[in-house]
């Protein structure tokens, strides 16, 4: 028996041959109908759904990849961001603290919670640009498939997209449907 989920899922593939297996009804998706049993195209779905777990194989197994090279710099990365923070707040519980009290200048004080500030918004930034490099990280994915390799390269979301527009090709292919 399919599910609402492998309905829809062929619905992407090929709107025009899976058009009123399910439809929203009241904000929420119901199936309608199912194919037969033995419907050969819902075979090819399946084929082709396997092909993108594939994908999601290789995109796991790049981040896992990925968590190796750089787990131990992200666990220090994070520990400095916490000392940092507590710095922070410690250096700031030691101002509130001081008040008008403080043997310093105003300037003198001025001058501490520039540079603190400073330090934190360097900090922040490179917090920042680390996590831009590790978003741009994903490496040209090579996914085998029956009859040919597919590199996919750019960001993952860019691989996905390009991987899912090859798979409605494939499958339209199949249909002997001209894209």
């Amino acid at each position: 028996m399919l599910s609402l989920a492998e309905v829809r899922y062929a619905e992407q593939l090929s709107p025009d041959a899976f058009l009123g297996l399910a439809e929203q009804v009241d904000g929420k998706w119901e199936l309608q109908r199912l194919p037969a049993d033995n419907d050969p195209m819902m075979r090819r779905v399946d084929r082709i759904r396997n092909q993108e777990y594939l994908f999601c194989d290789t995109v796991d197994e790049q981040y896992v990849a990925l968590w190796e090279r750089a787990g131990g710099t992200y666990a220090l990365w994070r520990d400095a961001g916490r000392e940092q923070a507590y710095w922070l707040d410690a250096y700031e519980a030691r101002v509130r603290a001081r008040g008008e009290r403080s043997d310093d200048s105003r300037y003198a004080r001025m001058q501490a919670e520039y540079a603190a500030y400073r330090s934190y918004r360097m900090q922040e930034q490179a917090w920042f640009e680390l996590a831009k490099a590790l978003d741009g990280e994903t490496r040209p994915s090579v996914i085998e498939t029956a009859d040919r390799v597919v590199t996919l390269e750019g960001t993952l979301d860019v691989q996905y997209e390009t991987w899912r527009r090859l798979l409605r090709d494939i499958f339209a292919a199949e249909q002997g449907v001209e894209k």
